[in-house]
């Protein structure tokens, strides 16, 4: 009788790559998982650092996960504040100060308003990188506008000019375009003196939008002609509406009075997350949280 015979070992090569292709399958709404796996090991940590990993781990699940939120809390000034939704290693240690106002969120980052000194921080929740940028060149600014991975938009009213202008960063250039700015003589709800709100704008095909004093009006950014202009709110009696995108590419308003939920659209299951206190401004945080 002829001994067994012994199989090949695996090439490490194969085995990382059966390995990647069952780390893909994880669900990005409970990150805590991946870094659990990169402790594993040192093999397994490889595979999930590996850029071509985290690739294709974004390309298969596509839209990033809800991680948490950041809102603005009137508490002995403007706070801003990360709340969590599930288990992450994102951390808010960037917020512990009260000359930072939360503006926007998109593309796993937070654009935030540092008024001492005054300018503006791109910061990753994730990684806790910062990118500190500065001020457009235009007298009397105070509001701001929202953020992309590449462009920031900068909005601001000018009281003592009585102007509402408009002026975009490039990373590329490493400068601000020309300021455009906005015409307020065919509205009948808002004017000249009307403010822009440091609350976050949407964007919806090639275009900012902004909520103008109370989501009287809306104020148009045209990313492609860099050009402003000005839309009517319809007449409803809820304050303090934010804009939203619906599903089929239009612009809405959203209200709500008893504090800041969660609701989960397939089991319409609502949760009330937060701190209390004057809340205004929730951003919702998502990204791929990978080791």
């Amino acid at each position: 009788m002829s001994p067994p015979q012994r199989r090949s070992p695996v090439p490490p090569d194969l085995m990382d790559e059966i390995l990647g292709e069952i780390l893909l399958r994880i669900p990005p709404e409970e990150p805590a998982h991946l870094i659990r796996f990169a402790l594993v090991c040192k093999p397994w940590l490889r595979v999930l650092s590996d850029p071509a990993f985290r690739r294709g781990y974004r390309e298969r699940h596509r839209r990033p996960p809800l991680l948490g939120f950041v809102h603005n809390l009137y508490e002995n000034g403007p706070i801003p504040r990360f709340v969590p939704t599930t288990a992450s290693r994102c951390s808010s240690p960037v917020f512990n100060c009260q000359n930072w106002w939360a503006l926007d969120s998109r593309h796993g980052r937070v654009l935030v308003n540092r008024f001492e000194p005054s300018d503006l921080v791109v910061w990753d929740p994730v990684s806790g990188d910062q990118q500190h940028l500065p001020l457009p060149p235009y007298s009397h600014a105070y509001d701001t506008g929202a953020q992309r991975p590449i462009l920031v938009v900068f909005v601001g009213t000018d009281d003592e000019e009585a102007v509402t202008w408009a002026s975009m960063y490039s990373s590329e250039t490493r400068g601000w375009s020309a300021i455009a700015t906005a015409d307020f003589s065919a509205s009948t709800m808002v004017d000249l003196h009307s403010y822009i709100e440091t609350k976050p704008s949407i964007l919806i095909g090639n275009a900012l939008y902004f909520s103008v004093e109370l989501g009287k009006a809306i104020l148009k950014y045209d990313l492609a002609g860099q050009g402003l202009s000005v839309i009517d709110a319809p007449e409803v009696s809820k304050q303090m509406r934010i804009l939203m995108a619906v599903e089929d590419g239009g612009l809405g308003f959203a209200a709500i009075e008893a504090g800041v939920f969660t609701i989960e659209i397939k089991s319409e299951k609502i949760k009330k997350v937060g701190k209390r206190g004057g809340c205004y401004a929730v951003l919702p945080y998502m990204s791929f949280c990978a080791p």
